[in-house]
């Protein structure tokens, strides 16, 4: 891979309009590559996403010349309907295109240009990548996995794509036996979601609880917490209730989900340290404050207990 290539496009060209460029190449855009003809760029989205293919053709419309959406309608009896409905959008000739087709296809064959991505990996392009080839499975209105289909590229790429989203964000993805980028864990699935949060253009492809209906709970409901047993009480109702109400003003202002995710990191994803477990009653409003923090974050009942002490001891030191 020319290297220099690379730095010159970094070097003359937004960086805005090359995280997009990125994310879609990534996902569902591609360069045309037509023999005696110049290359485009071009992407296309079903038609339930048309919003996201009208989305991304104004966004890199402010940066370069595209053709606006058309419809097409491609026949497969393959297909339950017999057919699939898209938008597709593509560039005029641009230089900057010659450019790509050289980085993207150094054969004729695309491949990941790790030097590029290493530069333009973004939340912007992150965000643009996902809602081009990812999906979110919720279930009870629970985050189950985050799914990033990567199938086309080859194991040493997606080994890259994860080892480099890990190193950028501390989000840990696996690959699946389908050669698939999978988040399962909902604290990492949250916190994904709100890195590129402010990019979401489809809907279902993000989850967030901003208000809990305090009404569906009971005015007092016994519940179960496996706190760390680092963590010990005299009066466990008294003292964890206590916690609770003191971080309750200062959670309410603002949740820092960095900060959550960093303590989440260092103290709850091994999944092995030991814990003890205590039945409090909580009333209508604990049930609720905690429930928001839980859809917020995913963490549980005792592991928010367990962050709140934190904030709270850190509070006094």
């Amino acid at each position: 891979m020319d290297v220099n290539l690379i730095e010159y496009l970094i070097q003359n060209y937004d960086p805005r309009l090359l995280e997009m460029l990125t994310g879609k190449l990534l996902g569902d855009g591609n360069i045309l590559i037509e023999k005696n003809k110049s290359p485009r760029f071009r992407f296309g989205h079903a038609r339930k996403d048309r919003l996201w293919c009208l989305t991304s053709y104004q966004s890199l419309g402010e940066h370069i010349k595209l053709s606006p959406p058309k419809f097409r309608r491609v026949f497969d009896d393959r297909l339950v309907a017999g057919h699939s409905d898209l938008y597709y959008v593509q560039s005029t000739v641009d230089n900057l295109y010659v450019l790509l087709k050289k980085i993207w296809y150094p054969n004729g064959v695309k491949k990941v240009p790790f030097h590029l991505i290493k530069w333009v990996l973004s939340p912007l392009c992150l965000a643009w990548w996902y809602q081009d080839d990812g999906n979110l499975k919720i279930n009870k209105n629970n985050p189950e996995k985050i799914v990033i289909s990567t199938e086309s590229f080859s194991i040493e790429e997606i080994k890259f794509l994860k080892g480099l989203i890990q190193e950028k964000y501390n989000v840990l993805f696996i690959i699946d036996g389908k050669k698939r980028l999978v988040l399962y864990d909902k604290p990492s699935i949250l916190y994904f979601l709100s890195i590129i949060r402010p990019y979401i253009v489809i809907k279902r492809k993000d989850m967030f609880q901003n208000n809990i209906d305090p009404t569906i709970f009971p005015p007092h409901h016994r519940t179960s917490l496996y706190i760390s047993s680092e963590l010990s009480f005299e009066m466990p109702t008294s003292d964890i209730k206590l916690i609770l109400h003191t971080m309750i003003n200062e959670i309410n202002k603002n949740i820092n989900i960095n900060d959550v995710y960093n303590f989440y990191i260092n103290n709850l994803r091994n999944g092995n340290k030991q814990t003890n477990s205590y039945q409090i009653e909580f009333n209508r409003e604990e049930l609720c404050y905690l429930a928001f923090f839980q859809s917020s974050t995913g963490f549980t009942k005792g592991e928010s207990i367990e962050y709140f002490e934190y904030l709270r001891t850190s509070k006094v030191n």
